[in-house]
């Protein structure tokens, strides 16, 4: 996010914030290693799956984040492919744990 000129905040405060949910991912990263991110939306405090949250989605901005968020994923994609030791390493460490 930081190439991309967007603010980051620090991954420990920002799991202090996040609401506990459940998704698919954590079987997956169960068997292979497994990064995410998140993007935000709307404004600190907006509750999930609301309509709030929904409305903001549809902002300039709500859209503007959703971009970034899709540029950061395509570019942890591209970096991959040009430098499969990344991967190869992720593998072994996962492995090895």
């Amino acid at each position: 996010y930081k190439d991309l000129g967007a603010p980051v905040k620090d991954w420990k405060e920002s799991v202090k914030a996040m609401p506990m949910a459940s998704t698919d991912y954590g079987d997956v990263s169960q068997k292979t290693p497994s990064a995410g991110s998140y993007i935000g939306i709307a404004p600190e405090g907006t509750p999930g799956h609301s309509v709030q949250l929904a409305q903001a989605s549809m902002t300039k901005e709500g859209l503007d984040a959703m971009i970034v968020g899709t540029k950061a994923l395509g570019m942890t994609l591209v970096e991959l492919l040009a430098k499969p030791e990344i991967l190869k390493e992720a593998k072994e460490y996962f492995d090895s744990n």
